[in-house]
């Protein structure tokens, strides 16, 4: 049997992922789904909430970004800190919301919303050599 057929029945569909136990991945799922339909300003703002809302709830995780950032900011106050690692988890959260957007959108969807700056100097640099 080739790696390519087992591959196949491993991940084969199955209706007990119907099932009422799987019913919060599902709305999430559509939830997230609704979102890559809104306009990228909207979105951004929805995964600057949710990852705001993730610092606040897992204090833990907050605490050892806030370390870390500590040990490579010595100079900075604790405020700026704090502020680094909100905008840490906004930034993160995001990323996860437009990686949903890859996902789901068609190409030429996708090719709309990506905005391209700066390339004319690799252009000069591939040029040079």
């Amino acid at each position: 049997m080739s790696s390519n057929s087992s591959n196949h029945d491993r991940y084969r569909f199955r209706w007990s992922l119907l099932s009422p136990g799987n019913g919060l991945t599902w709305v999430g799922l559509v939830c997230f789904f609704v979102v890559t339909l809104l306009p990228m300003s909207l979105t951004d703002r929805i995964g600057s909430f949710i990852g705001r809302s993730v610092a606040r709830r897992n204090r833990r995780r907050f605490n050892i970004v806030e370390t870390n950032l500590s040990l490579c900011f010595p100079e900075k106050k604790i405020s700026e800190i704090r502020e680094m690692v909100l905008d840490h988890f906004q930034v993160q959260i995001r990323s996860v919301v437009h990686y949903f957007i890859l996902w789901w959108r068609p190409a030429s969807v996708v090719r709309k919303k990506i905005k391209m700056s700066g390339f004319e100097k690799v252009g000069q640099y591939q040029e040079q050599g």
